[in-house]
């Protein structure tokens, strides 16, 4: 026995056991089945629909619900949109000040628009601002997503830029990078990365600033290209 253990030992093999995270994250949902078991409710728009519902309430009152995935949260940065941006962020693979800098830029929208909302003079007024901060970043990307892109395509030696129409997951792509690219755009040194994205992205949501005037612009140089239309088709 002593030889065994002494084998094991000084051999290259090395005998590893899972510890309780890999236990945890491997493990199976299969058991709870979904006749017996109910999906949870992860977006909160959803948990508020089923509770506003009287019916619903009775009749999940006794039901069993799956327990959700680890990881699933409903903080901001579970949304997919808000995960692409932190990707568009990142330089040099440093994921973590990337969404430090989103966070900053968020905490700084819902400054912003709280001191705005308390300094209102009407009810009017206060209802126009939105405090949400995702709210105004998927309201600044939709505003801003672009639907025609000009694609030079060469016909008898000469190079036409021809609109073509942009598909939706290439238009938010182009939205946020756009974005990104404004924010770093600073317009001195004093103003960081949070402070100036954060002013682009309210000023996107409300369909003013040079995001939105760079999608438009797009849009005039693609009606104005509309003739070369037919080169797609050749």
């Amino acid at each position: 026995m002593l030889k065994i253990l002494s084998s094991l030992v000084h051999s290259s093999v090395v005998l590893r056991t899972p510890g309780p995270a890999a236990l945890l994250t491997s493990r199976s949902y299969a058991v709870y089945s979904p006749d017996k078991y109910l999906d949870p409710f992860i977006e909160r728009e959803q948990l508020d629909a089923v509770l506003g519902n009287e019916e619903n309430l009775e009749q999940l009152k006794f039901q069993q619900v799956r327990p959700a995935e680890q990881s699933r949260s409903w903080s901001y940065f579970d949304h997919p949109r808000v995960a692409r941006l932190v990707n568009y962020v990142m330089k040099y693979g440093n994921k973590v000040l990337a969404r430090k800098l989103v966070e900053e830029a968020f905490l700084r929208i819902k400054r912003k628009q709280l001191r705005a909302y308390h300094t209102a003079t009407s009810e009017e007024e206060r209802s126009s601002i939105v405090c949400d901060p995702l709210t105004i970043y998927l309201g600044a990307v939709e505003n801003c997503r672009p639907f025609l892109d000009l694609m030079p395509i060469k016909r008898g030696g000469v190079t036409y830029q021809v609109p073509v129409p942009m598909t939706e997951v290439h238009g938010y792509y182009v939205a946020t990078r756009w974005l990104v690219h404004a924010g770093r755009d600073r317009p001195h040194r004093r103003v960081h990365f949070p402070e100036n994205f954060g002013n682009e992205l309210i000023d996107a949501f409300y369909g003013r600033g040079r995001v939105v005037q760079q999608k438009l612009d797009l849009h005039k140089q693609c009606e104005a290209n509309r003739a070369y239309a037919h080169y797609l088709k050749s």
